[in-house]
């Protein structure tokens, strides 16, 4: 009976190598499969991790280069903020001088206008009598004829 028996466990062992066996085989032809593919997979990741690494750095670059760009621009800004106010103040100093000059003009004219006007007569005598020379002409206050003054010394 033992015999009987080792041979029933033999014979169903049987299927039990056969299908480790076709398991093995398949193990040994993923494992060609996987020396023949990896090593390419494998340069192909360290090829992708370079690239990444370079692009981060060129991502890096641009968002320093960036960063000062918009430095830059801000400082432009600035300056020009500064440079309209400036402007502003400057504009305002201009119009008040135009408007004061304009006034003052003006009120020159208006005050000429208010002052009485003399007679051409009236101020000629005015400043004749004023000098005490004796060569000086004299215009009579009476005669409208400024060609009819003499001088003192032939009177």
């Amino acid at each position: 009976m033992v015999a009987v028996s080792l041979v029933i466990f033999l014979a169903s062992l049987l299927p039990t190598i056969q299908e480790l066996n076709r398991a093995v085989r398949g193990a040994e032809h993923l494992i060609e499969t996987l020396n023949r593919e990896l090593p390419t997979t494998l340069d192909a990741l360290r090829s992708t991790s370079r690239e990444l690494n370079h692009l981060t750095e060129d991502l890096g670059d641009g968002v320093e280069s960036a960063k000062q760009i918009v430095q830059q621009v801000d400082r432009g800004l600035e300056e020009t903020e500064k440079q309209l106010v400036q402007a502003r103040i400057t504009s305002q100093s201009a119009i008040a001088g135009a408007k004061a000059a304009w006034n003052a003009f003006f009120q020159v004219d208006r005050n000429r206008a208010k002052q009485p006007t003399s007679s051409s007569t009236d101020h000629v005598s005015s400043q004749l009598r004023k000098q005490p020379n004796a060569n000086t002409l004299h215009v009579d206050e009476n005669s409208h004829d400024h060609r009819t003054a003499s001088k003192k010394s032939q009177l």
